[in-house]
């Protein structure tokens, strides 16, 4: 397997982590939406950079989805299902850890059934561009 391969199923085992860790929490009413936005966030943002890796394209340091998402397109791969409206999670990802929700523009909260498809559509997608779907990685 070549190290791009390697790399991408990496990213997409540890993005169905965050989906799980999501999953697990989404239905708790006591679990703070920054948090649940959060794993959402990391879900996309890891299961985007798993088809880039697995293109061969580098990609920066970014928690930007609408970023990574323009590079997916720039390298001709298809856009994520939820392309468009990805961005919406992109201030849960490294900001909402270290500010106040209200200064990185959180302050409508996370609609947690949106979040948990998009990172289904999302995974699914990246599943599909990368073959694995159905595997255990």
């Amino acid at each position: 397997m070549n190290r791009s391969r390697e790399h991408a199923r990496t990213l997409l085992r540890k993005a169905r982590d965050d989906a799980w860790m999501l999953a697990q929490l989404i239905g708790k009413s006591e679990a703070p939406d920054w948090g649940l936005g959060f794993h959402a966030q990391q879900a996309v943002e890891k299961a985007i950079k798993a088809v880039l890796s697995d293109r061969g394209v580098e990609f920066p340091r970014t928690h930007d989805l609408a970023e990574l998402t323009e590079l997916a397109r720039g390298a001709g791969v298809s856009e994520p299902p939820d392309g468009a409206d990805l961005d919406l999670l992109t201030p849960y990802g490294a900001p909402v850890r270290y500010e106040v929700a209200a200064d990185v523009g959180l302050e409508r909260g996370l609609d947690r059934n949106w979040a948990t498809g998009v990172v289904q559509r999302t995974l699914s997608w990246a599943q599909d561009l990368l073959g694995t779907k159905g595997e255990g990685l």
